[in-house]
């Protein structure tokens, strides 16, 4: 039986992996180009129920690595562990998604091959038991967020690429530094959930998180593609929940995190209000709630991790619907009903009740209001009403949206439709119970057995004044602040605009990553004449110099 689900926990790894590289391979024409997005939408379909099947069996498999290589963990192992696999789970889930709601559109060979890719390396990353395999699915995964960024990206994308390559680099270096300092202590090569992570390691493997994350103002946080973000997501604040569940205590560097995560709510509310559309705004809206998922940890370890379970899980799911819902229209059968999982996506992000959006934001803010934090309450209250006030023009086109009669193809139409309904069904059902039976919640090492796993029971909880605040914070002031404050931006003359115009400039920071690069383009030239000198001036001179340093060492011995 252990051979079984060995090679169940293998399949679900190395089949999109191979799939990739299958599907990569095959010449473009429209015959294949037909078989590719169906290869693609089954080689998904099944991986997510493998996935699915490893979580529930609790599975786990063992590979042999090279031995004279690695003297210390020389295996790489895999482990369907619940935080792991629930990750990795959602993640392949959501791009399952996508790929059956746009069957309809050709699918390009880069296209197809990076979901693959993505999905099976996000999987190595989160189901890896030890710090090797850890290690190797991350530059997997590094080396398919480049080539998912590079490939037929804009020409004005170029400098966003070229910082999330600087990032994912440095995200990986990180890793690789991390790993190295923890085999070389007794019981580093161990599983992962077994290590004691401090000190130094720990704080590498932060900020490896936080690199992969793209947290503000890191560079290659607001312009991604869609499937670049959404495994760079799954990725980050799994490892970065994963500390949280391994941390013997809180996690250092809250004394600027906390302020740093405070001063990013409010950049990307006002990013959301300040960009012309919700198109464009919905960067700001994804950073928002990547935000809570770096902060709410910091804030109260045993609570907040679920709260960035709770956000990372709702980002995943809407991400997924607002992409599917491309391939939407309404149409005589469901008529406006067609619409109802875009609105649930959206107000999932902005926290809209009945949706994990809305479970995200109250946990946040009683974490606030229960830390004594009045003044991240105000903040974070004060964002959450400015990322909702894109979604307000966009309900009203839906409102005035034609209704088609009939469709092309009525079985795409359905199926784009029941894919974007199944995104949506989950956005609600994890809203009311946030764990999902248990089926995300990690297990509680000994270091971890104090966090506390959301539910209903959990946010609602407390006494009648704290609860009538929350309703305030969470419900009424975003509500209706966010729907009078559109009216009076839309009503403001042109001229006090250009400042919001200007505003918006300087917060998405292309001016200061500008600088930084005509920077380091002149010490790179200084640097370049400078070895030219050297080299080719003054190249006798130090081959004097090296000759004497030899041959004294020589003497002295």
């Amino acid at each position: 039986m252990s051979a079984v689900s060995g090679a169940l926990t293998a399949l679900a790894l190395f089949l999109p992996l191979a799939g990739a590289l299958a599907l990569w391979l095959l010449p473009s024409n429209a015959v294949l180009m037909r078989f590719r997005r169906r290869a693609a939408a089954l080689i998904l379909g099944v991986t997510t129920l493998l996935l699915l099947v490893s979580r529930l069996a609790g599975t786990s498999a063992t590979f042999p690595f090279w031995q004279p290589l690695f003297a210390v963990g020389a295996t790489i192992e895999f482990a369907a562990d619940p935080l792991g696999s629930g990750v990795a789970l959602l993640c392949s889930l959501a791009v399952t998604i996508v790929c059956l709601a746009t069957l309809a559109r050709p699918l390009e060979r880069h296209e197809a091959a990076g979901m693959l890719w993505l999905v099976g390396a996000t999987a190595g990353v989160t189901l890896a038991a030890n710090l090797l395999t850890l290690c190797l699915a991350w530059l997997l995964l590094s080396l398919g967020l480049f080539f998912a960024d590079l490939l037929r990206a804009p020409e004005e994308g170029v400098p966003h690429i070229v910082r999330n390559s600087w990032s994912g680099l440095l995200s990986s270096a990180t890793l690789v530094a991390a790993t190295v300092a923890l085999l070389n202590r007794p019981g580093g090569g161990g599983r992962l959930v077994d290590v004691f992570v401090d000190g130094l390691p720990q704080r590498y493997l932060m900020a490896a998180a936080l690199l992969r994350l793209g947290i503000y103002p890191l560079p290659g946080s607001l312009r991604r593609n869609w499937l670049a973000y959404m495994a760079s997501l799954a990725a980050g604040a799994y490892l970065w929940l994963r500390l949280v569940a391994l941390a013997p205590g809180a996690l250092p560097w809250q004394g600027w995190l906390v302020p740093l995560g405070a001063g990013t709510l409010l950049a990307s509310g006002l990013l959301a209000v300040l960009l012309p559309d919700l198109a464009l705004a919905l960067p700001a809206l994804l950073l928002n709630g990547l935000t809570l998922v770096v902060l709410a940890p910091l804030i109260d370890r045993s609570a907040g991790m679920g709260v960035g379970l709770a956000a990372a899980a709702g980002l995943l799911l809407s991400l997924a619907v607002l992409r599917a819902d491309s391939q939407v229209r309404p149409f005589g059968a469901l008529g406006r009903w067609a619409r109802a999982p875009l609105v649930l996506a959206l107000g999932a992000l902005v926290g809209w009740p009945g949706t994990v959006g809305f479970t995200t934001h109250w946990l946040f803010l009683r974490l606030c209001a229960q830390g004594g934090r009045r003044d991240l309450l105000l903040i974070a209250a004060v964002s959450f009403l400015l990322i909702t006030v894109p979604v307000w023009p966009r309900l009203r086109y839906l409102a005035r949206e034609v209704c088609h009669a009939t469709v092309p193809s009525p079985g795409q139409a359905w199926l784009s439709v029941t894919m974007a309904m199944l995104g949506a069904v989950l956005l609600v059902t994890l809203g009311l119970t946030p764990t999902l039976g248990g089926l995300l919640w990690p297990d509680a090492p000994a270091s971890a057995r104090e966090l506390v796993a959301p539910s209903v029971v959990t946010m609602f909880s407390g006494g009648l004044v704290e609860f009538t605040t929350l309703v305030l914070v969470a419900i009424v002031f975003p509500a209706m602040g966010s729907y009078a404050l559109q009216g009076l931006w839309d009503s403001l003359p042109l001229r006090i605009t250009r400042w919001g115009d200007v505003l918006c400039t300087f917060l998405e920071l292309d001016w200061l990553y500008a600088g930084l690069d005509r920077l380091f383009e002149r010490i790179g030239r200084v640097l370049a004449r400078t070895l030219v000198a050297v080299e080719e001036g003054l190249y006798l001179g130090w081959t004097l110099l090296w000759v004497l340093v030899v041959a004294l060492y020589l003497i002295g011995h």
